[in-house]
């Protein structure tokens, strides 16, 4: 009983988080749609730079005129993505004590331990943009878009991996395949830069998850886990990491390990509520890579479909994320 009672402490916790993080979110789009005279120089100020930025994330039909349209696109698709994961979360069962009967208390899976304190972080740092506005600026659109879709992604996918009979919404299924299309995009673009044989990855899983291949769902991620290993050795190169490290628990056998290696990737964001998130972040990524890593070694089919394409996604953003990133 005592297990039960602390997840329902968890999911208040997580509730919680996420419906002031969402408030933060309005509170802070508010403050840049209606700003004091200060607010409003910085924002022409940088007007160029938020539409440059902006760019990449809009279709070829789209085209944004001035930085007031900018912010009502950025910031609309950042409140969508929020609400969307407030929408995932309330379909969890963790409130339900027949469901954890039922499932064993399956909520413990590893997947979600990060995922609270991620949603803590999430909270924070929108809590300190809504205190502060105008840091909004220290950041691309790219950026301060990135902690609402990586926590979203998080979000869906441990409710698909952990839920018994998980469901997705007409209005994720449509988002998950236009988020798709356009990190295919890009990274159809970015990775022949690094190495063409990642592209040959990236393909080969989304070849595989299409094909009717009754072991696709191993390749999927044995594909996707290869990908993103050699993406953070690339990015991280061993002599770089060492000479920048002074965090013994980043080595391992005196080689890095993957989390020092993202850290060393992110080591040029500077904004600590955001440095906090990444942090998060990062642990949430490493326990969603052991979970690709035990898909890669069961007989049995080990994940569904529908699971695949989350992690298929998950995997697209962080990797787009890593790489804009580094060569920001």
């Amino acid at each position: 009983m005592n297990e039960i009672s602390n997840i329902f402490t968890q999911y208040d916790q997580l509730s919680k988080s996420i419906t002031q993080a969402n408030s933060n979110i309005t509170k802070t789009f508010n403050s840049l749609r209606f700003p004091t005279n200060l607010l409003a120089k910085r924002i022409q100020e940088q007007q160029l730079q938020w539409t440059n930025g902006l760019k990449p994330l809009l279709s070829a039909t789209e085209h944004v005129t001035d930085i007031r349209r900018a912010f009502e696109n950025q910031f609309t698709e950042i409140t969508k993505l929020s609400t969307l994961s407030q929408q995932v979360f309330e379909r969890l069962q963790w409130k339900d004590p027949v469901s954890l009967l039922k499932t064993k208390l399956s909520v413990q899976d590893r997947l979600k331990i990060p995922l609270i304190k991620m949603s803590n972080s999430y909270e924070h740092l929108w809590k300190a943009l809504e205190i502060n506005p105008v840091s909004v600026f220290d950041f691309s659109p790219i950026m301060i878009q990135q902690p609402s879709t990586d926590f979203y992604f998080a979000t869906q996918l441990s409710y698909l991996i952990t839920e018994q009979r998980p469901s997705v919404r007409k209005d994720e299924e449509v988002f998950l395949e236009t988020s798709h299309q356009r990190n295919n995009s890009f990274l159809c673009e970015l990775l022949p830069q690094l190495d063409p044989s990642l592209l040959i990855l990236y393909q080969g899983a989304i070849t595989s998850l299409d094909s009717n291949n009754p072991d696709k769902q191993r390749h999927v991620a044995v594909s996707l886990r290869e990908l993103f290993t050699h993406i953070l050795h690339t990015l991280s190169p061993e002599n770089k990491f060492k000479e920048w490290n002074n965090d013994p628990n980043n080595l391992k056998d005196g080689r890095p390990t993957r989390k020092g290696r993202l850290l060393y990737i992110y080591r040029n964001i500077n904004f600590p509520p955001f440095n906090q998130f990444i942090k998060r972040d990062v642990e949430a990524v490493l326990s969603f890579l052991e979970l690709l890593q035990k898909g890669t070694h069961k007989i049995k089919k080990p994940f569904s479909e529908q699971q695949s394409r989350a992690i298929l996604s998950r995997m697209e953003s962080i990797i787009y994320f890593i790489i804009k990133t580094k060569l920001k």
